[in-house]
């Protein structure tokens, strides 16, 4: 869903840039801040992904925002829409592309995924 216009108001929380080597999901989720702004243009993208696929994408509706000027965004805690218009595209499939000649992808030890749930819902 594509819900573009004026926010009266919008809460969002983003992390801060990453470095080599890449903190994992939950260090990155302890060091995020939140911001919050009022009457500004912009655009929400929302998606939905059904349960069964958590851990590939974030299960459920899952909402990010970004100012038109780009001076403000993140993943939305809260938004009042005061004048906007949504448009829906409904997906019925995805691509997944995996860094196949990536070195440090393919040493990286992914078979621990019993945290990952409570990872995923922290760090959104």
């Amino acid at each position: 869903m594509l819900t573009k216009g004026v926010f009266q108001k919008i809460r969002t929380r983003s992390s801060k840039k990453s470095h080599k080597p890449y903190p994992s999901l939950g260090k990155i989720a302890e060091n995020q801040v939140e911001f919050e702004t009022e009457n500004i243009t912009g655009t929400m993208i929302t998606y939905y992904t059904p349960p069964v696929f958590q851990g590939v994408g974030v299960s459920g509706f899952h909402n990010h925002f970004l100012a038109d000027d780009l001076s403000f965004g993140g993943h939305v805690l809260l938004a009042t829409m005061k004048d906007v218009t949504v448009s829906v595209q409904p997906i019925e499939n995805f691509e997944l592309h995996l860094p196949i000649d990536n070195q440090e992808f393919l040493n990286a030890n992914l078979s621990d995924t019993s945290k990952l749930d409570k990872v995923i819902s922290k760090s959104e």
